[in-house]
């Protein structure tokens, strides 16, 4: 659990991008691209990393992050529930 946050997360892209860049021979240029969450982090991940990205799209970024966010889930039971009792 302990890798499983945010700054390691931005890192982890940081570490992708510095090894196809090397694998590719050269510094190229990058966009990332995330919605939602992933939104989010591609937004942190242009203000943490500058330089290892030429742009950042981040569609519908959450600006508030919500800790254990049990509200998500139980949207996705209802709605699939809808569909039969056994789809949830």
């Amino acid at each position: 659990m302990k890798w499983l946050t945010t700054p390691q997360a931005l890192a982890d892209i940081a570490q992708f991008i510095d090894s196809k860049n090397a694998e590719f021979e050269g510094k190229h240029q990058w966009v990332v691209i995330g919605g939602s969450y992933p939104g989010a982090v591609v937004a942190w991940f242009k203000s943490q990393y500058p330089d290892h990205a030429t742009a950042a799209w981040s569609s519908s970024g959450v600006i508030h992050a919500i800790q254990d966010f049990e509200d998500y889930d139980m949207d996705v039971y209802e709605s699939t529930e809808l569909s039969s009792s056994k789809c949830a």
